[in-house]
This record gives C-alpha cells, sequence and structure tokens, in this order.
C-alpha cells in the first residue's frame, strides 16, 4: 500500500502520482494506492480514476484528522508535489520508519532524502511530465525490491533530530554560546 497526504491542489501534482501507480500497477496488480485530503481538485481526480477505471485499486478518502493514523498500515511513503516548503509530511512518514518515494522538486525533499537513504528520490523533470510518470512508476515498483527494514531503520534514526529534547538541548547550547561571547 502506497501513501500520500496532501492538499488536492496542482503544487501536489496528484494526477502524476495516479498516472504514475496506474502504470506500475499494469506490472503488479497487488498494489493499493491511498491519498488523503481535500481541496479545489479532489472532485476532478475522483472523477479522473473512475475514467480510467483504478476505483478498486487508488482511494481518494478525503480530508481525516489525523493522516498520521493511515501511516501505521502503509509500506511506502510517496510525495509528487512539484514543489514543496519544508515537507512535514515526509518526517511525518519517518517518524512511521516508512520508506519513502518522492520527486526530487526544487525545495526540501533532498533535505529528508539523501544519497537514495531513506528512500527514493525520483528526478523531477518540471517539462516533461511523461518522463516523470515513468520515472516515478519505475521506482513505485523497484523499491518493493529494496531492503526496507534498512531504509525505515535510518528513517527511524534520522527522525530523532526531531525530538523535543534534543531540539531543546541545541537550543540551550545556542544560547550559552551567546551569552559566553558577551
Amino acid at each position: 500500500t502506497y501513501l500520500s497526504v496532501g492538499r488536492f491542489s496542482s503544487q501536489k501534482n496528484f494526477k502524476l502520482l495516479i498516472d504514475a501507480f496506474h502504470t506500475a500497477y499494469k506490472k503488479n496488480q497487488d498494489i493499493q494506492l491511498v491519498i488523503i485530503g481535500d481541496g479545489e481538485e479532489y472532485q476532478d481526480l475522483v472523477q479522473y480514476v473512475l475514467s480510467i477505471s483504478m476505483e478498486d485499486d487508488i482511494h481518494l478518502i478525503g480530508k481525516r484528522h489525523n493522516p498520521m493514523s493511515y501511516m501505521k498500515y502503509a509500506n511506502c511513503f510517496v510525495m509528487s508535489s512539484k514543489f514543496e516548503w519544508y515537507p512535514m509530511v515526509l518526517l511525518e512518514a519517518c517518524v512511521w520508519w516508512l520508506p519513502i518515494v518522492s520527486l526530487d522538486c526544487p525545495t526540501w525533499p533532498s533535505e529528508v532524502i539523501w544519497d537514495n537513504e531513506g528512500g527514493i528520490l525520483v528526478p523531477y523533470i518540471w517539462w516533461n511530465h511523461n518522463r516523470n510518470i515513468q520515472s516515478l512508476a519505475a521506482w513505485l515498483s523497484d523499491i518493493r525490491n529494496k531492503d526496507l527494514s534498512i531504509i525505515s531503520t535510518r528513517n527511524k534514526e534520522f527522525v530523532k533530530q526531531y525530538d523535543n529534547k534534543i531540539i531543546w538541548e541545541r537550543r540551550d547550547k545556542l544560547l550559552q554560546s551567546i551569552v559566553d561571547k558577551q
């Protein structure tokens, strides 16, 4: 089960994700895609999923108050955004030790996934929609062949740097260094 979470807007690029999943599905029919969210493109995407007869395998379940609770049932998190600021959803996926497949959009996914540790960064070519579909579909298929326990362990360790205790300790050290300089 692949999971994605976000607003149904053009920024999140869910149509591309649906097309990539559909392409990967043709090679392996035992996969599912769940997308959580709501927004201006929601109804159009529901209709699109129906038009390609994928309603049994692609689930657009709308807005949920706690999308993280769905992460414990997923096998992989997918982000197809054209751009992001700091993608908190990738950190949330790391909390659940999920492997991640993400388009390497111009901002931030590479701060969470580097050297393909923690998941896969799929090159994003903003002017080539079909190439992006094929690349993302290939990695959706390929991640199933990876040792997911290594990726999960890395994500478990990576997310520790965001622990409140560690952040407070860093803050205290920073403030102390400022005081010491005066």
